[in-house]
Parts: structure tokens; sequence; C-alpha cells
């Protein structure tokens, strides 16, 4: 599993990596789209990480 977290000016991302089942299950969640710049992103890390890491990508 990796995670990362970078920040450039305002903008925030964060992602988290797994590999499960020999699929990589990745999520990514930022604060900006190309308009709008908010506080913070969407989605937690402890968030990202219980997304990629479920077995409901693979109907378990």
């Amino acid at each position: 599993m990796l995670t990362s977290r970078e920040r450039v000016d305002e903008v925030v991302t964060r992602e988290a990596s797994a590999w499960n089942h020999g699929y990589v299950v990745r999520a990514l969640s930022t604060n900006a789209d190309r308009r709008t710049v908010v506080e913070a992103p969407t989605l937690s890390q402890d968030e990202l990480l219980a997304l990629v890491t479920s077995e409901r990508w693979f109907g378990r």
C-alpha cells in the first residue's frame, strides 16, 4: 500500500494505492478543479485508504 500527499501553492492532493488480488486500486482526492480551490480535498487520507483496500472492488 502506498500513500502520498502533495501541496503545490494552494492545491493539495492526496493519493492511496493498494495491490490487491493482482490489481492496483488507486484513489486520488484534490481540493481543486479548473476554476475552484477549496480548503481541503474531499476525501481524507483514511477514507482513501479504506477505499483502495476494500474487498468490494472484487465482489466480496
